[in-house]
């Protein structure tokens, strides 16, 4: 006699012991390559006054590889919206230099910020993105004027901006050791 077709499924092959099932991004990125003069101007504002808030001088001149991503958020859940996070689209520019990973993120609520991590001791891995489906390097080292390593993920597009952005990265984080 054939199983009835409603309610009966074919039982699901077990999963591995410890196998986790991966999120699904809440974002779809796009990144490309620019100068620091064809970032969004909010984003460039950000940056130049936090490295001269920090005293941070010659910098500009050192930058190995500057890229910004555009983050367009696919669907605003209720949890996003119950902490306070409806924000559909946030630009991000990250650029590399010989001693700094210098990140700023821009989005219409809160406006524009930058900081400053210290490439000197830093690790990068994928633990986000792995959990997430989402692309990008996580960074874990020391923020400027911290004592304590941060991670930082840094979300990317895919594509060849995002490769060779990450790229740099892992080779400076190699030289500044």
């Amino acid at each position: 006699m054939a199983a009835p077709s409603m309610g009966w499924r074919k039982p699901e092959a077990p999963q591995a012991k410890g196998a986790a099932t991966k999120m699904r991004s809440e974002w779809k990125r796009s990144t490309k390559e620019c100068s620091l003069d064809q970032l969004r101007p909010e984003l460039a504002t950000a940056i130049r006054e936090y490295m001269q808030e920090h005293e941070l001088a010659g910098w500009e001149d050192t930058v190995q590889i500057c890229c910004e991503t555009v983050s367009e958020r696919a669907k605003v859940d209720l949890l996003s919206r119950l902490l306070g996070s409806t924000q559909k689209v946030v630009y991000s520019a990250a650029l590399i230099t010989p001693r700094w990973l210098i990140y700023a993120v821009s989005d219409a609520n809160k406006g524009a910020s930058a900081l400053a991590m210290q490439l000197a001791d830093a690790e990068i891995s994928h633990q986000l993105a792995e959990l997430t489906q989402d692309h990008g390097p996580n960074l874990l080292a020391f923020r400027l004027g911290n004592s304590m390593r941060e991670s930082l993920f840094i979300g990317l597009g895919e594509g060849s901006a995002a490769d060779q952005f990450e790229s740099m990265l892992r080779a400076v984080v190699q030289q500044a050791r």
